[in-house]
């Protein structure tokens, strides 16, 4: 059992917790989770945000749409009906991961911006594969991206 100095109670812990819907104090004493500094609800937002915040719809009419740095962790859908380029920018650091999705009835074709000098590789080819297909963008290596997901040559 622990034991803490007398007025415990009346300190600010460390943080509070919000663990299975704990809220750092019960009958005016700071919870265990809240004393030990448990992740909180609130330290994981950024993480849980809805899903307005994380799918970007990308219009029927774009025929052409170049990934920026704000891409970085959200998932594009396509509503494109016919074709679009895809484009990919230098500078994005390793790591960096872009998702999509083709809705519409069009065709993604990926590839590098005009003199950006990045290689796009994919095991089956740089073309959406269909509609309702999904995938991946992922800088792998400086100037390396490569392509996952339901693709086609």
């Amino acid at each position: 059992m622990a034991v803490f100095p007398t007025g415990f109670a009346d300190k600010a812990p460390a943080r509070t917790s919000k663990v299975l819907g704990d809220t750092g104090t019960e009958n005016g004493n700071f919870t265990v989770a809240a004393m030990l500094g448990l992740i909180a609800l609130s330290d994981m937002q950024d993480k849980l945000m809805a899903a307005n915040d994380v799918v970007e719809v990308v219009n029927a009419e774009y025929t052409d749409y170049a990934v920026v740095a704000g891409d970085k962790n959200k998932t594009k859908r396509f509503l494109t009906t016919g074709n679009c380029a895809v484009t990919v920018p230098s500078g994005m650091p390793v790591g960096f991961l872009v998702d999509w999705i083709m809705d519409g009835p069009g065709t993604l074709t990926f590839g590098s911006a005009a003199g950006a000098g990045q290689t796009v590789q994919s095991a089956a080819g740089l073309r959406s594969g269909g509609r309702y297909g999904r995938g991946t963008l992922e800088v792998v290596a400086a100037n390396t991206w490569n392509l996952s997901g339901f693709t086609q040559v």
